[in-house]
């Protein structure tokens, strides 16, 4: 292409056929220095046709082209194809993706052929797309004036578009596209808001002692009654290790694709059945669910989840199932289906669990020829133990199934359903053991100490072999990314800094605190010495990995790490006021401000491959000890941040202020690794008064016990927020009702980081049934929601 005047590039070229194009950036030697990821066709194939076109930048609305919109909360039915212009038209083509499904666009300006400024005489335009809208104007348009206006269904005016008037080109070709444009930021954003809760927690009439995800439909339509947009829960991958309690820390998958089998609905999972069988297995089928039926309601009615009891409950009826019916199931089409979808995960997970049965352990180092994982090997082991394996599919299709029509069901609503991704795999999961190249299996991944546990986190996950993992463009990645895009339309990348870097703790380790970050731009000596710290480095390094009573920390690449926070430590208090202080220099430089630009291209070799391999909202759990660099990459590449009151990003404040939370984050009032606001009122009473005086400007003492008022209050503030999404723990929505909620608060709580045996039972504590039953709370959490569009 050739540069013209005001930056303007230009080319001529003759197209025969229906062309996709692009447009890249190179230097004098033609490599490619930048190109966009987006490809065009050409609109139409008349001769002497010009294009005004425009490089496409990653948009500052890219979250509304996420499914999380275009599906659901803004979701239209498009109808028309693309517009084919006449010999002398201009067709016009917008980008409009902050439209709500009860709006559209219009075109006016200042000829009579565009209405003379007059909105209700415009040209209406149409949506040839979930975010693309087209128009075709007559050729005395040319060099008008113009703007794009938005509408409800019908035509009536709601608003211009900010900024100044556009102006039509002039052009001497029979016809003129007009397209690059985007329609420029709104008045008035939108803001949504939805619910957190993991699905064991969930409870109905008809589950089986743990959540389901059929339970999921309830809560759907509790979701819709309040006027919510999003469903958030945990992980909901397989974690069948043990088949005990130890199981129920949903953050240590044995495999990152597969379902897990307690989640699944008896119910659904027969009526599923049905369709693949003949009416005379029917009775067959509903007597086997009245068998177990009795057993089932038993554990449901118990205050909290009995995870060793549910999951074998489950599984002896989905080996009954499968023997009743199996076989029938897995010739039907639908299954054959899933069969060819899933072929790169499933026979390996379906081969691992029956050798994890066969040998009562996980640990794929005990399984003699099958320790490493050999892919004609496990096909013929799969040969072998055809029924075994086989039954292992069949219950992931079932469960396949029945969360997929919980997504359509929820589609057909208008309510997202936003899943988790751990940042971590099992050691001893499916993942490992087909690729153990893609992990570092001798650390173990964590977190540096926060508010939550002072000596840090061991996760016990390997960390990432980023390097091998980029060989193949991260195709492990993007293949799980693919598999939640079936059931969700947006997702929270759990601990989103171990994109950029992860803490990382030799498996030796005494304590998380020894740990280091990796990748990371370790000290030499010579720089320890010459930053003033005139000391023996060996004597004042760990290197066995369990004094903690340290200053640095080696490096397994080679060279030294700070201690993190080895200013607490008794060694740093023996140092000299000399000593101490060209530590601290070299612990502030070495935690806050040496690796912003490494760290920020790490995660920009990462982060945009993954994200652009679905259409899934992105959502980064960001708290903690946070470098400068991520708000940036997360700002650039339309990820929303976490915004938690009272864990606030600034420095020496002690509550966040929630009117300046940046548009593209989620607010929330707690996460399940937190109490919840009633808890967290009870814990520390100088810290509470702070915010009943400060915050919510009450005079007098702060209460004893938070009142569903106060509650109130404190959710109001999350309602008002900035925000483009609150979303709150259901255990906080009940907050607001002395008549629902629990009698202790402690008994809501999901988990405490701090022990790494914790026991994930939390259940609510009436039915779904009963919730969308409570007319009155519910009309007050509806009330509440829309503030969000004041």
């Amino acid at each position: 292409m050739q540069m013209g005047g005001n930056g303007l590039w230009s080319c001529c070229c003759e197209v025969k056929t229906t062309l996709s194009y692009h447009y890249e950036l190179r230097d004098r030697n033609g490599a490619t220095l930048r190109k966009e990821s987006l490809s065009r066709l050409i609109p139409v194939k008349q001769q002497n046709t010009t294009i005004y076109d425009r490089w496409w930048d990653t948009p500052a609305e890219q979250p509304f082209y996420s499914s999380f919109f275009t599906e659901c909360a803004f979701k239209r039915k498009v109808t028309r194809k693309s517009l084919k212009p006449s010999v002398g038209d201009i067709l016009i083509e917008v980008e409009a993706p902050t439209l709500h499904s009860d709006e559209r666009l219009t075109i006016v300006g200042g000829c009579k052929a565009l209405g003379s400024w007059v909105t209700s005489d415009g040209i209406m335009m149409h949506a040839v797309s979930a975010t693309t809208w087209q128009a075709i104007l007559p050729q005395e348009a040319a060099g008008s004036e113009y703007k794009f206006v938005i509408t409800d269904t019908k035509g009536n005016f709601k608003e211009f578009e900010s900024g100044d008037n556009r102006l039509l080109p002039y052009s001497n070709s029979t016809t003129c596209v007009v397209r690059g444009l985007r329609l420029r930021q709104r008045a008035v954003m939108w803001r949504g808001a939805g619910v957190a809760i993991p699905v064991f927690s969930l409870r109905s009439q008809n589950s089986w002692g743990v959540g389901e995800f059929s339970d999921l439909k309830l809560m759907v339509q509790w979701a819709k009654q309040t006027g919510m947009s999003v469903i958030q829960i945990l992980p909901v991958n397989d974690t069948s290790s043990s088949f005990t309690w130890h199981d129920s820390y949903p953050y240590n998958a044995i495999s990152s694709f597969a379902l897990h089998p307690l989640y699944l609905g008896a119910e659904a999972a027969v009526e599923c059945c049905k369709k693949a069988t003949d009416s005379s297995s029917h009775s067959s089928l509903e007597a086997l669910l009245d068998k177990y039926k009795p057993h089932a309601s038993k554990l449901n009615a118990l205050a909290t989840l009995d995870y060793d009891k549910s999951i074998k409950l489950k599984v002896k009826f989905l080996k009954e199932l499968y023997k009743l019916c199996g076989k029938q199931v897995m010739k039907s089409k639908t299954f054959m289906d899933f069969l060819v979808q899933s072929q790169d995960w499933l026979l390996p997970y379906a081969v691992y669990c029956a050798l994890r049965d066969k040998y009562s352990t996980t640990n794929f180092h005990e399984w003699g020829e099958l320790s490493t994982y050999d892919e004609s090997t496990a096909y013929d082991y799969a040969l072998r133990n055809k029924s075994k394996v086989e039954f292992y599919c069949f219950v992931q299709y079932l469960l396949d199934t029945e969360l997929s029509q919980v997504r359509n069901y929820a589609h057909s609503v208008g309510v997202a359903l936003k899943g988790d991704i751990p940042i971590g795999v099992s050691p001893c999961s499916v993942d490992v053991w087909c690729a153990p190249e893609l992990y570092n299996t001798t650390m173990s991944a964590g977190a540096p100490p926060d508010a939550f546990a002072e000596e840090g986190q061991n996760w016990g996950f390997p960390t990432y072999n980023w390097e091998r993992m980029a060989e193949d463009n991260y195709d492990w990645w993007r293949r799980r990314l693919q598999k939640m895009a079936r059931y969700f339309d947006a997702y929270r990348i759990d601990h989103i800094l171990g994109f950029f870097r992860i803490w990382e703790v030799p498996r030796e380790a005494q304590s998380a605190i020894l740990g280091h970050f990796y990748p990371s731009k370790p000290y030499s000596a010579e720089e320890i010495l010459s930053a003033g710290l005139k000391l023996d480095i060996a004597k004042y390094c760990s290197i066995d990995h369990y004094d903690t009573n340290t200053l640095f920390v080696e490096y397994p690449e080679g060279g030294f790490t700070p201690r993190i926070e080895g200013y607490k430590t008794p060694m740093f208090k023996a140092l000299s006021t000399t000593e101490q202080q060209a530590y601290m220099q070299l612990h502030e430089e070495f935690f806050y401000h040496r690796h912003n630009d490494f760290w920020r291209t790490c995660a920009m070799k990462r982060l945009p491959a993954l994200m652009a391999t679905t259409k899934m909202l992105t959502c980064g759990e960001d708290l903690g000890m946070i470098p400068a660099c991520v708000p940036d990459v997360m700002n650039s590449e339309g990820i929303l941040s976490l915004e938690i009151e009272r864990m606030p990003k600034q420095m020496g404040v002690h509550f966040g202020e929630t009117s300046t939370y940046p548009y593209f984050s989620v607010t929330a009032t707690s996460t399940h690794d937190m109490a919840n606001i009633r808890s967290w009122w009870e814990e520390d009473k100088e810290l509470t008064q702070h915010y009943w005086n400060e915050v919510l400007h009450l005079d007098g003492m702060a209460e004893e016990e938070c009142s569903a008022q106060t509650a109130h209050r404190i959710i109001e503030r999350q309602m008002r927020s900035n925000s483009i999404l609150a979303i709150l723990p259901l255990q906080d929505w009940l907050a607001t009702d002395e008549g629902l909620r629990q009698t202790n608060p402690d008994t809501e709580r999901i988990n405490v980081p701090a022990n790494p045996n914790h026991y994930w039972r939390y259940r609510m504590h009436l039915s779904l049934e009963q919730l969308l039953k409570e007319k009155k709370f519910n009309t007050r959490i509806k009330e509440l929601v829309s503030m969000r569009q004041q």
